[in-house]
């Protein structure tokens, strides 16, 4: 998938810290410590950064950059909601002068918040207060999620 230079220095960035974390046997062992280890090398690469915009703590890049890192995460199967915090880093992205993403993208894009995302289902409500309530059927990662 990768076309340019960067994204082809990004997948080979992701294929090593995955490799250097053996996510695939971690996965296979069910190695409960894995996550950390894969996600904290994941982070230093750069991966959660990738679609976030410069000036919030991110690389700037284009869906497409992260799209290269995610494929290779999942090819690797490195564990944990990795498609669904870069996910929130990318939809964050779309509203970057909003209060909430100022203060959240910087986060997602060192990896030090894990997210998962409800795309449109269920019935969810944000209350005067900013808190989320209400009924999902099923939510991928939330189990290992900071935020939703």
């Amino acid at each position: 998938m990768a076309g340019t230079a960067e994204q082809r220095e990004l997948s080979a960035a992701v294929s090593e810290a995955a490799s250097r974390t053996v996510a695939r046997a971690a996965v296979r062992s069910a190695d409960t410590s894995a996550r950390g280890r894969c996600w904290a090398a994941l982070a230093e690469v750069g991966v959660f950064g990738v679609a976030v915009p410069a000036e919030l703590g991110g690389a700037g890049g284009t869906v497409c950059d992260a799209a290269v890192a995610l494929e290779i995460t999942a090819a690797e199967l490195v564990p944990g909601p990795v498609l669904s915090t870069v996910l929130a880093g990318v939809l964050l992205s779309h509203h970057a002068d909003a209060a909430p993403a100022k203060e959240l993208l910087p986060v997602i894009a060192e990896g030090a918040l894990v997210v998962a995302v409800a795309p449109g289902i269920g019935e969810l409500r944000v209350g005067a207060d900013g808190r989320v309530s209400g009924v999902l059927p099923v939510l991928a990662g939330a189990d290992a999620a900071d935020a939703l």
